[in-house]
């Protein structure tokens, strides 16, 4: 699974709008729509941002591997 299914994925999972998603990345929701069809790729920082926001691991969350080992915020310090 790619990058743009796996963001729709997790979107689902957490039943929040493109709009919503937009809203809390600071991004418009015809940007989530174009990352959801491969319209576009989200920068570095972007991706960075959104595993962050979705609590998975960068290769999960572009597809490398699937599965989610561990889902713990990534903000939370130790």
């Amino acid at each position: 699974m790619g990058f743009s299914k796996r963001l729709k994925q997790l979107r689902e999972e957490l039943n929040i709008s493109q709009a919503t998603l937009g809203k809390d990345l600071g991004v418009p929701q015809s940007t989530i729509a174009n990352w959801e069809i491969r319209r576009g790729e989200p920068n570095t920082e972007m991706l960075k941002v959104l595993a962050t926001y979705f609590e998975v691991s960068l290769d999960y969350l572009l597809g490398y591997v699937d599965f989610v080992c561990c889902r713990f915020p990534l903000s939370e310090k130790e």
